[in-house]
């Protein structure tokens, strides 16, 4: 119970940083926006474990490990999330996010050896039907020009990549205190910002704006730090797999805080929100329960013919 609370809560952060990032690139491009974001997550953690920081000698086996999870789950989340909301909406982002459980499991399988029921099969394609109406905005009748933008492109990459972050968690960061792997994970997120940085040809832009600075702090302190200490906690204690389901709350929680930040909603965004959050119900749904209500359902309609 107590790690599905701590999961809950930072969904509920992670529902705002959508809405800090559109803010931070109105005044700069998507690169400074995510090197802006670490430097204060990673300031923040460093001051949160200051007291014990991990010892070089200790680290040196997991190195390569951490820091291929903090340049391809980290950095490489926050490339594509930031490139999708240059144009795209922080709704769209969130319900496309929301896909995260269902693709989670589908790797947990692979990688993890976790095992696929019928319910995780049948949830899964009723979530990805669900992103699909999203795509067409609630109109079938786009189906002849269905499209991705690239908006949706950016942020389906982010998708799948934290995903595979997720599954790296459960599967490596066993030998290293939670505190420890999230700041030097993180913090090797900021270093690769800060050697791509230069070769982006982009000179800071200052001065920055009010908004911009508390929007930086916000998503670096809030939606960064504490936010991914209390995840990979969460998943050290209920599984990548079951972690994961709360990534569907994410676009419920952007949607209520875009109410005080003017976001616009159409009625397929509640629709394919539905459709998402009812397939991942089911791919969530103890196999046995599952199997029961499906069986029942059938013969029901059976004894009524």
């Amino acid at each position: 119970m107590k790690a599905y609370l701590i999961l809950f809560f930072v969904v509920l952060l992670w529902g705002l940083n959508f809405h800090f990032a559109k803010i931070m690139l109105n005044d700069v491009n998507f690169l400074e926006a995510g090197f802006w974001r670490y430097v204060f997550g990673v300031l923040a953690l460093f001051l949160f474990t200051i007291k014990n920081l991990p010892k070089i000698k200790a680290l040196k086996k997991e190195a390569p490990r951490i820091f291929i999870i903090g340049f391809f789950g980290i950095f490489g989340y926050n490339l594509f999330f930031f490139l999708s909301l240059i144009k795209g909406t922080a709704i769209n982002a969130a319900l496309i996010i929301s896909l995260n459980p269902a693709i989670t499991l589908l790797l947990a399988t692979i990688f993890l050896k976790t095992k696929l029921h019928f319910n995780h099969i049948l949830g899964v394609i009723i979530a990805f039907f669900g992103a699909f109406y999203l795509i067409l905005k609630g109109n079938f009748s786009n189906l002849d020009i269905v499209h991705f933008s690239k908006s949706d492109l950016y942020i389906s990459a982010a998708c799948i990549i934290f995903a595979m972050y997720n599954v790296a968690v459960k599967k490596f960061a066993i030998n290293i205190p939670n505190k420890h792997f999230t700041l030097l994970t993180n913090f090797s997120c900021l270093l690769t910002f800060i050697v791509i940085l230069p070769f982006y040809g982009e000179n800071f832009t200052f001065p920055y704006s009010e908004a911009f600075w508390l929007s930086a702090i916000g998503i670096g302190v809030i939606g960064t730090s504490i936010a991914y200490f209390l995840w990979n906690y969460g998943i050290e204690m209920a599984g990548a797999p079951k972690a994961g389901i709360f990534l569907n709350f994410i676009p419920l929680s952007t949607a209520f805080f875009g109410i005080f930040f003017h976001e616009k909603l159409y009625h397929y965004h509640f629709i394919s929100g539905i459709i998402i959050l009812g397939g991942l119900f089911i791919m969530n749904t103890e196999y046995k329960s599952a199997k029961k209500i499906i069986t029942h359902f059938f013969i029901s309609k059976k004894d009524e013919a």
